[in-house]
């Protein structure tokens, strides 16, 4: 256990935390200087649109590279053909995603009564086709167990925007949306273009193209509907938020949640090889050597997540009024429970990869529709019991309800397959 586990701290672990520092980080940073270049109604907007790519980018990933990730691990070698594959399919799902942000650019400023700019709808879906395919690109290199190609796809990018950033303030410029956007879109589109034109040398036959999608969609189509559950149980919660308690009450919420948003870059690190990593226990020792892997991962992540968390619950107060100033200390306590919310999500995330794995992406769904529902049934009466501490703790009991859900579904499928994992063909999954 030490020597494997010292083995995945060295490569797969080490680069993808690596990886997601550098892009978690470099958000956050474009996010601040964003704000301070373009001021409050221009960041408003630049942020609306982030948004919606940022979107369009999780929703291809549902469809493209999640399940690779999966697919990947579960044979020992995937011939070049499959990745290229995913490459072009990335691309014409990427320039889907532009055109549909283009339309939602020009719907926003319809129902504004005005129009929108040529160069802002331009930059808007330039940003999202580049910024999908580098998402595209960088899942692929994990996939292929290229981690240190990954961080240099994102250390470039790094230097990109710190060379553009260098060259406004050098020159005293104002920049605006468009320029803003358009700047972004070049800093994730160029460092990806050498491991497309490496892609794009093995050929890819329409049939493989069909084979891959039919292949796909299984998993994928429960995975989009899962998304869209969870957008929908977290927009509506956020809705009656606003609604009983109006802004203040959004904001203090909101504050919480982004300091404890420092543990994203785990969580999304988690992706880039625990799925495959995950995939090839299964392929080498059935459902037993899987349980023992993701048991051994929630120790290791668990320690490090609580290692983030815990200053936070604990120093929720002085750390509130530190970063967002002394109106925001009162929420303290409601930061607390959004730390338990975060500690049962990451623990969530590591036993979801045994649904992905097993392919029982149709149990993932259902057991986001019992947390959704489950929402839905309490949030009104905690609200009226606990005010607006009732917000976190639907959230924190929905999130606890998924876990167990996904517990179930874990216990029922592993005692039905367990018999029959002791006489498996090894490397072979069922």
């Amino acid at each position: 256990m030490t020597a494997r586990l010292q083995a995945l701290l060295n490569r797969d672990v080490t680069a993808s935390v690596m990886s997601q520092v550098l892009v978690s980080g470099l958000n956050f940073a474009i996010g601040v200087l964003a704000a301070r270049l373009l001021g409050v109604e221009d960041f408003g907007l630049f942020s609306l649109i982030l948004l919606m790519a940022s979107f369009t980018t999780n929703i291809e990933a549902h469809f493209l590279t999640l399940p690779m990730m999966t697919l990947a691990g579960a044979r020992a070698r995937r011939s070049p053909a499959y990745f290229a594959t995913i490459q072009q399919l990335g691309l014409m799902t990427g320039c889907l995603s532009a055109l549909l942000i283009a339309g939602f650019v020009v719907l926003l400023f319809a129902l504004r009564g005005e129009s929108a700019d040529t160069a802002l709808i331009a930059a808007a879906a330039f940003l999202t086709f580049s910024q999908n395919i580098q998402a595209h690109v960088r899942r692929i290199l994990f996939a292929r167990l290229r981690p240190q190609h990954a961080v240099a796809l994102d250390f470039a990018r790094l230097v990109l925007m710190a060379l553009a950033v260098g060259l406004i303030i050098a020159a005293g410029m104002t920049p605006d949306v468009p320029t803003t956007l358009a700047g972004l879109g070049l800093a994730a589109l160029v460092p990806a273009l050498p491991f497309l034109c490496t892609g794009a040398r093995h050929a890819v036959r329409p049939r493989l193209v069909r084979i891959v999608v039919a292949r796909h969609w299984p998993i994928a189509s429960w995975l989009l509907l899962m998304l869209l559950v969870a957008i929908g149980q977290e927009q509506a919660l956020w809705m009656i938020a606003g609604v009983e308690f109006g802004d203040a009450a959004i904001g203090g919420l909101r504050a919480g949640q982004y300091l404890l948003g420092t543990t994203h870059f785990l969580i999304y690190a988690l992706e880039n090889f625990m799925p495959r990593t995950a995939a090839q226990e299964m392929r080498k020792d059935d459902v037993a050597g899987l349980l023992r892997y993701l048991g051994i991962q929630t120790l290791f992540v668990g320690t490090a997540s609580l290692a983030l968390i815990l200053p936070l619950a604990v120093f929720a107060g002085p750390v509130l009024g530190l970063v967002f100033g002394p109106d925001f200390v009162a929420y303290a306590d409601h930061t607390r429970i959004f730390a338990a919310v975060y500690a049962v999500t990451i623990v969530r995330m590591v036993w979801l990869y045994y649904l992905r794995v097993v392919e029982r992406t149709r149990d993932i769904f259902v057991s986001y529709v019992i947390s959704s529902l489950t929402a839905i049934a309490l949030v009104y009466p905690l609200i009226e019991h606990f005010g607006v501490s009732g917000i976190p703790i639907t959230m924190l009991i929905a999130q606890t309800v998924l876990l167990a859900a996904i517990g179930a579904h874990i216990a029922r499928h592993a005692v039905a397959r367990m018999p029959r994992s002791q006489t498996a063909v090894p490397g072979r999954m069922a």
